[in-house]
């Protein structure tokens, strides 16, 4: 309610704290999954760290909070229609968590992009692919980061290349 209570400072206080978990994300996707952008962890540190703080585990390698922490920079956003800070501050981040996304959907023999693994909530796996393939919550979280980061670039003029990515996705 920050943002939609007109309490900038409040609600951007969240982005600072951010910061060094969009930092850590950024060497996580390169180095941990080999793919562009960034991977937001369930949980963080409020401080810089220089290594991976949360190696493979299935709770700390979920998917979803890169799609979900993106929400807020695009919402912050929409309540302010600020686009010199959706350009310097939240089309970064908006932009990154969205091709760490794209790189992680795959293309199925069924000719649709998959999630997989889809570990959400704190599920535990059970041995069966189809139980973490496609989660509903991976795939929310997902489609609506491709969707705010295709309007965001819209909105800025820029990547259309990006763009079109994110839309066959």
């Amino acid at each position: 309610g920050d943002f939609g209570s007109n309490h900038l400072d409040i609600g951007d206080a969240y982005f600072t704290g951010l910061q060094h978990m969009v930092d850590i994300g950024r060497v996580i996707a390169r180095d941990s999954f080999g793919y562009r952008g960034c991977y937001i962890a369930v949980s963080g540190y409020p401080f810089p760290v220089a290594k991976d703080p949360f190696s493979t585990g299935s709770l700390s390698r979920m998917i979803y909070p890169t799609g979900w922490t993106m929400i807020h920079y695009w919402c912050r956003y929409l309540h302010t229609y600020d686009k010199v800070w959706l350009a310097d501050v939240g089309y970064p981040v908006i932009r990154d968590c969205a091709l760490f996304l794209t790189d992680f959907l795959e293309l199925g023999e069924d000719g649709l992009y998959h999630a997989f693994p889809s570990c959400q909530g704190e599920s535990f796996f059970t041995g069966n692919v189809d139980d973490f393939t496609d989660q509903p919550q991976v795939i929310r979280n997902t489609r609506y980061c491709l969707a705010a980061a295709i309007k965001a670039a819209q909105e800025l003029g820029v990547e259309e290349d990006h763009q079109a990515e994110w839309q066959e996705k």
